[in-house]
């Protein structure tokens, strides 16, 4: 009896090694009804959290893209409107870290990227558009670890209370998406740090990116974003950000666009469990009388851990007439 209750404790014990686990799979098809363009682009993430002595936990995550196109072949806009749009790449490696928990502060230090850190909400990242999970003063602006991309990083985290969390993050001076790339320091560091305030009702986020910018001039960005669920079902968002660096065009590089201020509003309504509607308007001004403006319509409709979402965008820019773009996206997603 003795060696039975044993093994039952040994093996509860080795089920809690592993914290967390997930599996994500998505695969869209997308349509641009100006040009005629058809696009096919596929995402597999995949990633653990174990649990190892008093606090500490260890991160790993990879990813497996495929894209029948180039990026930019159904749209060529600034504001690109899928999030996972990746060249084709059986394997990334986005994340490798150990982290120390002592009270209210966490230490962490390895390979991360910004995903993973900022922008977690899912409400941010339930529209497609990559606007909203990557905010253009970062993303246009940055040479930054945005998934797919990952970098050296090391992180301190405080919780100062339930509700607040500021964390600070020095990541690698210049990105990589193959194993080789993603360790080596090279090209400075930079920095990201924000502010999160997180309820049952709201959830605010206030942050500033330091780094050299995709001219190789130091830049500084500050983002914002808000978070307002109601109690009739309606979620509403707002977004924001503002480029504090170079902010002029250079004649040697006329193609070159620096986002200068971005902006979006919008909400999801949940009319159950499983289909949520959502509208979202966003728009950015970059360099050069540059601007971008897109309309997201999207409709999400859940089967257990399968999700369908149709999706209608309105891009219009400055090189470009209004042009329509839809998407179907199909998610499967496992883990706990």
């Amino acid at each position: 009896m003795a060696a039975v209750i044993a093994i039952g404790t040994a093996s509860a014990q080795k089920r809690e090694i592993i914290h967390t686990w997930y599996v994500q799979g998505m695969a869209e098809e997308q349509y641009n009804t100006h040009n005629g363009h058809w696009n096919l682009t596929t995402w597999l993430d995949y990633g653990l959290e174990l649990n190892l002595w008093k606090g500490a936990r260890l991160q790993a995550a990879g990813l497996s893209t495929y894209m029948q196109r180039d990026e930019g072949y159904v749209n060529s806009g600034e504001l690109t409107f899928s999030g996972i749009d990746a060249p084709s790449r059986w394997f990334r490696l986005h994340c490798l870290s150990l982290s120390q928990q002592v009270g209210p502060v966490t230490l962490t230090a390895g390979v991360r990227n910004m995903t993973t850190d900022y922008f977690t909400d899912d409400e941010v990242n339930f529209f497609t558009g990559s606007p909203h999970s990557y905010s253009p003063v970062i993303a246009s602006n940055y040479d930054l670890p945005m998934i797919p991309t990952a970098g050296l990083a090391a992180q301190l985290s405080v919780a100062i209370t339930r509700q607040w969390l500021v964390t600070t993050t020095f990541y690698n001076g210049r990105s990589g998406d193959r194993v080789e790339d993603v360790f080596r320091l090279r090209d400075g560091v930079s920095n990201v740090t924000a502010v999160n305030y997180h309820s049952d009702p709201r959830t605010l986020e206030v942050g500033a990116t330091t780094a050299r910018d995709i001219r190789r001039r130091h830049g500084t960005s500050l983002y914002t974003y808000y978070i307002e669920r109601l109690p009739c079902g309606l979620t509403l968002i707002g977004e924001g950000g503002y480029n504090l660096g170079d902010r002029t065009t250079h004649a040697d590089e006329p193609d070159t666009h620096l986002c200068k201020i971005y902006g979006g509003v919008g909400g999801i309504y949940s009319f159950n469990d499983a289909n949520q509607l959502g509208l979202l308007l966003n728009t950015a001004s970059y360099t050069g009388h540059y601007r971008d403006t897109q309309l997201e319509l999207n409709y999400q409709h859940s089967f257990g851990p399968l999700s369908v979402q149709p999706v209608l965008i309105l891009d219009n820019n400055s090189d470009e007439p209004t042009q329509a773009i839809a998407l179907l996206r199909l998610s499967l997603e496992f883990g706990q």
